[in-house]
């Protein structure tokens, strides 16, 4: 495993993406979806689509 990034949790709980994780990931934009999937006690990350609930 390689250690690509960090960041830092901000008080509301957020944190900012790493340029290089951005880039990992073929770029991230404003209004695109980050998903988070859990293997484990893992957290894997993806850029990805997210379906509505109806």
């Amino acid at each position: 495993m390689t250690q690509i990034g960090h960041a830092k949790v901000s008080g509301k709980l957020q944190i900012t993406i790493p340029k290089k994780v951005q880039e990992e990931l073929g770029g991230v934009e404003n209004g695109q979806y980050i998903i988070f999937y859990k293997e484990g006690r893992k957290i894997h990350i993806r850029k990805g689509m997210v379906n509505p609930i109806e």
